[in-house]
């Protein structure tokens, strides 16, 4: 549920709500561009995610859309 061969950390919609990540309205909206440069979506709210590799651990900001 997170798409990791992207230039930014996106989370799915309904994996947010699912599992009740708390998320927030992003000031300026953003457009999600394809690798085709057409756009599939705009994307209004953002979540603060804590993600762990192994023993390296950060907080990282994971935009929230419909992921296919």
């Amino acid at each position: 549920n997170v798409d990791n061969g992207a230039t930014a950390v996106f989370l799915h919609e309904q994996f947010a709500k699912q599992y009740r990540i708390p998320t927030f309205l992003l000031e300026k909206p953003r457009l999600l561009s394809l690798a085709d440069d057409s756009f599939a979506d705009r994307i209004l709210h953002a979540a603060l995610v804590d993600l762990r590799i192994g023993n390296h651990q950060e907080q990282v900001l994971a935009f929230v859309t419909k992921l296919a």
